[in-house]
């Protein structure tokens, strides 16, 4: 072979060597952006929402219902993105706070308290002559997205009683006020929007571990009110039952709710391992467990870390509920429109289609905003549950070829396919018609 083919042929290996690795390197830049799918979308214009009317009441209408109650308890699952963040009025006049969502949130949830939970700013007055606005706080467990708007809260208004997980706050050194306290094998978490949550609730009176072993803390009911009263009410812990977990998420206590004759089931991130726990307990039958029995059931179930895959598991869920009752129990999830994680997982709300949920029983903050429960007398004065959401958004895309959605991932699929034609097939194609032409002559 001629020294001038030689290097021809040398030279096009090289140039097919350089677009295959180019091609890598583009095929790899897109995978790469493919984690923030969701954000490109809304940054390029690609998606746009469309609200879509709920048919049902309103937060609006449930809270007014609530207020010319004599005798009620009120839930606020409030929209605070991708996080966490419940309050409840007890019928007591008491005030629990769950949670707090993440710092950047924390105007959302400052704002909601000030304008529907404390519009005359009683819970202010109290706390500026000496008093607390919130008589519990539960921090469920250390992540962010529920601790980082907490302190801001128990700042501004006060809590009583904090309930916290066993984890010590070790943020460059910060000597945490409750690690006495705190159980054998307790872990650590250095951040700072826990070391802020640990510091704020410690401001209040009394501080408990989050122990559903401890049967002075493990349950919230009304000081001096006979379990006939109207006024009475229990909020159970039913974990965590170990001291330690290698997820944090696990600390997050399986609590349930109960006024008259309504149940309500709150586990902030709890995951399978914590839940397994609990029904191993439930399943033991013994103590304040007896009452899952086969015929128990709640009505309200707050779904585990946002609606995840890794909760809300079948065991789980078959305890807290039955067959029958399914269908008219109300699941809750509390996410942020269009987050990263993809909550509520399709692989949970898929279970809970075929255990016999209702998909318009399913109420998600990230197309409802906050949602509000409450259980009061009905007209015939028989205790009800009420429940509120607000308009349905909906996210579609605004670039449409005839029937074709068309996003960042189709783009990207689209583009490579493109530079693959351009790069390799078009000149092998080439090379393959010069040949067979010289072949020819």
């Amino acid at each position: 072979m001629p020294a001038k083919q030689k290097s021809e042929k040398k030279s096009g290996t090289h140039h097919l060597l350089a677009r295959v690795i180019f091609l890598v390197v583009l095929a790899v830049i897109f995978g790469v952006s493919f984690i923030w799918t969701d954000q490109i979308n809304r940054a390029l214009g690609l998606t746009k929402v469309e609200s879509a009317e709920y048919d049902g009441a309103s937060t609006q209408e449930v809270i007014n219902g609530t207020q010319n109650s004599d005798a009620s308890l009120t839930l606020h699952f409030v929209d605070v993105g991708q996080g966490d963040a419940c309050i409840i009025e007890l019928p007591d006049d008491k005030k629990i706070i769950i949670d707090g969502g993440k710092d950047k949130e924390k105007e959302k949830l400052l704002t909601y308290i000030d304008e529907v939970i404390d519009p005359a700013d009683e819970m202010k007055k109290e706390k500026e002559s000496g008093g607390y606005g919130f008589d519990y706080a539960i921090l469920t467990h250390s992540d962010e997205d529920h601790c980082g708007g907490l302190d801001d809260v128990l700042n501004e208004y006060g809590s009583r009683v904090f309930y916290r997980p066993n984890e010590a706050a070790t943020y460059k050194g910060y000597s945490d006020p409750g690690k006495s306290s705190l159980l054998q094998d307790y872990t650590e978490k250095s951040t700072l929007a826990y070391m802020r949550a640990i510091d704020a609730g410690y401001k209040g009176e009394t501080a408990y571990v989050s122990n559903a072993n401890d049967e002075v803390s493990s349950i919230i009911k009304p000081d001096g009110i006979d379990e006939s009263d109207p006024c009475y009410y229990e909020l159970n812990f039913y974990t965590p039952i170990r001291n330690s977990y290698k997820d944090f998420n696990d600390y997050s206590p399986v609590m349930i709710l109960s006024y008259q004759g309504k149940s309500i089931a709150l586990s902030g991130d709890a995951e399978k391992t914590a839940e397994a726990e609990f029904v191993e307990a439930a399943k033991s039958g013994s103590g304040k467990y007896s009452i899952f029995t086969d015929d128990y059931t709640v009505d309200v179930i707050k779904l585990g870390h946002h609606g995840s895959r890794t909760s809300s598991s079948e065991d789980y869920l078959e305890t807290l509920t039955t067959q029958s009752s399914r269908k008219d129990v109300l699941a809750i999830a509390s996410c942020g429109f269009g987050n990263s994680y993809g909550h509520p997982h399709a692989e949970t709300l898929t279970r809970l289609n075929d255990m016999g949920f209702s998909a318009d029983n399913v109420l998600r903050t990230d197309q409802n905003g906050t949602i509000v429960l409450a259980v009061r007398q009905d007209e015939s004065g028989v205790f009800a549950l009420f429940y509120g959401a607000n308009a349905v958004r909906v996210e579609k895309s605004a670039m449409e070829l005839g029937s074709i959605d068309v996003r960042w991932r189709e783009i990207c699929i689209t583009i490579w396919i493109f530079a693959a034609v351009v790069l390799i097939v078009q000149p092998i194609a080439s090379e393959f018609n010069k040949k067979s032409k010289k072949r020819k002559r």
